[in-house]
């Protein structure tokens, strides 16, 4: 934690975001919610500010959100679900959920860059995970991840070519960033990657 708060900026990936818009009176999810506002209000007293790219958001606000809702439901992972779970307590969520990424679009300290990734900083990181299918350590990745495909999303590696830009940290918890972060760091692909999941918010 105290590396991270050498950084005047941090980049959240579009789980920290989800996790901080879905502190839903009474109905967080469960561990991630509360996490999420503690380590931003650390943050802001820190005096640094989060920052990501607009294609970020525009990936948040095009996830069907009734569908994240329905799965978070099924896993048990949103508190105080009711025994009877109605199309309208859902429309709920989904409603609270919007107003909180609407709020938080709108906060000082949240700032969101137009950015479209440079070829020459995006192509070396896309090459990096292709070339994972020759490794040994490729199939744990895989199964990770659940898929046969190494190579992450648009979105997530242009989060790590603006991380490299940018010389901004990122926060997630999703593998993609997470179970090679030491090895892409080292390779000057992208910034530090702090794994949300490991940070010791309440002894800081």
């Amino acid at each position: 934690m105290k590396n991270l708060l050498e950084f005047e900026k941090v980049i959240y990936d579009s789980m920290i975001i989800i996790y901080y818009c879905f502190k839903i009176k009474n109905h967080n999810l469960i561990e991630f919610s509360e996490k999420a506002h503690e380590l931003t209000q650390i943050l802001l007293k820190n005096n640094i500010k989060i920052t990501v790219p607009s294609f970020l958001i525009s990936e948040i606000q095009r996830k069907d959100t009734l569908d994240m809702i329905e799965s978070c439901i099924s896993s048990n992972q949103i508190a105080n679900i009711p025994k009877i779970i109605t199309p309208t307590f859902k429309l709920g969520l989904d409603f609270k959920f919007k107003r909180k990424l609407d709020k938080l679009l709108k906060k000082e300290w949240f700032n969101v860059e137009d950015y479209l990734p440079p070829d020459k900083l995006y192509q070396p990181i896309e090459n990096f995970f292709k070339n994972l299918i020759y490794r040994p350590d490729c199939k744990e990745f895989l199964k990770k991840k659940n898929r046969l495909n190494p190579i992450p999303s648009f979105e997530d590696l242009g989060l790590m070519t603006f991380s490299k830009d940018k010389k901004y940290p990122i926060i997630s918890n999703d593998n993609d960033f997470t179970f090679f972060a030491d090895e892409l760091y080292e390779c000057k692909l992208t910034e530090k990657i702090f794994n949300f999941n490991d940070l010791d918010i309440y002894n800081n």
